[in-house]
Order: C-alpha cells, then structure tokens, then sequence
C-alpha cells in the first residue's frame, strides 16, 4: 500500500508525500505517538509498516464512524 515493498523507512518527507499531508501534521502525529518513527543518528524515520498501520486505523475509525449515520 504505502511505497515501495523493499522500503523499510522513509525521511519525514518522504512520509508526508505518501500520506499526503504536511510537515507539521506528520511530526504532531508522531510526537502524539500515532505514527511510529525511529531516530537513526540526527535522522527521524519513519516505517512503512508503521504509515499502514496508522492509515488502517484511521479507516477503521471513519468506517465506525460512518456506519452509525
């Protein structure tokens, strides 16, 4: 689903671009430990496994959300 499958991690950048969201918003997810990311030197990164399970959250909270309207 999300990037390349020999993909493990990917740059904040690269997160945002595949979520389609901005900067700001990926580093508040992640500070708020919705989105998981690993600090490797001065470098945080984020896993691909992780960004999918965020996403598939995110349907599963929409989905119960739309199915009681």
């Amino acid at each position: 689903m999300v990037g390349d499958r020999s993909t493990v991690l990917l740059t904040v950048d690269e997160a945002c671009h595949q979520l389609r969201i901005g900067r700001s918003l990926l580093l508040q997810k992640i500070y708020a430990n919705e989105i998981p990311s690993v600090r490797v030197g001065r470098r945080r990164l984020v896993p691909t496994a992780g960004l999918e399970e965020f996403v598939e959250r995110l349907q599963t909270e929409q989905g119960d959300a739309d199915g009681g309207a």
